[in-house]
């Protein structure tokens, strides 16, 4: 089975206590597999503004824990790009969805193609829409798959019948992103430059463990790809290609594992340790 990073858009990380209920499931992990009992503290990061903190206080007993947990997102555009197919979806959803509300219908595209510029998706989607809607009889009777090449490949059809049994919708528009598989596109440039990001962010994450030298100091780091073929395994090269800083006593990495289809969960690795 591959080892998969995460997909979509990571949950926004600036609120500690959303980070704390993240990282529970890390916690039981770690009490599992070490006999321990880690309990939450405190969150550093909220009471002491004046310079750095990790996020998390974690004790068990005398023992104490820190934690800083950081995603990580390849490639560089990735976020924006993830954003504009979400943009793409509200936009072309408003303009169709009242015409195609008695079935179930596909709309397929690749969401790495899309135009960067906002001016031209709000162009290129009024063009789909125009074409869409000028075979709207055609595609309701299941006789017609519409489809274009520029600026991207998209098509939009009736789902087949046979497709249906597995959906659990009754109707509306099913927006499908085609995410190319680009494992050779991944060059040894691209490795080089994943791996400054990762030691630019254990760098700057090693400062906020500089008051807190008597505690088990860990760094989690949750890995995003938009490449289907950009997976856990790569990130985990990258990190153990780096030195770990010397205020950093471990570095754990987030495996997605697919519990079912299109739901995943976290699974930790220590990757590098003092």
């Amino acid at each position: 089975m591959k080892s998969l990073s995460f997909q979509g858009i990571p949950p926004d990380s600036s609120c500690p206590y959303r980070e704390w209920c993240a990282l529970q499931s890390f916690v039981a992990q770690y009490n599992n597999e070490n006999a321990t009992n880690f309990t939450l503290h405190s969150f550093p990061e909220i009471e002491y503004r004046t310079n750095p903190q990790p996020e998390i206080l974690l004790v068990d007993g005398e023992s104490k824990m820190v934690i800083e947990s950081k995603n990580l997102l390849w490639p560089e555009q990735y976020i924006h790009r993830h954003s504009l197919w979400h943009y793409f979806i509200d936009f072309m959803g408003e303009r169709i969805s009242h015409v195609f509300s008695d079935d179930i219908y596909v709309f397929n595209a690749n969401e790495d193609e899309l135009p960067m510029s906002r001016r031209l998706l709000n162009k290129t989607i009024e063009e789909i829409t125009q074409e869409i809607l000028k075979y709207s009889e055609e595609i309701k009777t299941g006789s017609s798959l519409v489809y274009g090449e520029e600026p991207f490949k998209w098509d939009f059809s009736k789902m087949p019948e046979n497709d249906k049994l597995w959906e659990e919708r009754d109707a509306g528009i099913l927006f499908r992103s085609r995410i190319a598989s680009k494992e050779s596109s991944f060059t040894e440039k691209d490795f080089r430059t994943l791996s400054r990001k990762i030691q630019k962010v254990l760098r700057l994450s090693s400062k906020k463990f500089l008051n807190y030298e008597g505690c088990l100091r860990l760094i989690i780091i949750k890995p995003y790809s938009g490449l289907l073929d950009i997976g856990f395994d790569v990130f985990k090269e990258a990190i153990k290609s780096q030195a770990i800083p010397d205020l950093i006593d471990q570095i754990w990495l987030a495996e997605a594992v697919e519990i079912e289809d299109g739901l995943s969960e976290p699974y930790y690795h220590l990757i590098k340790h003092q």
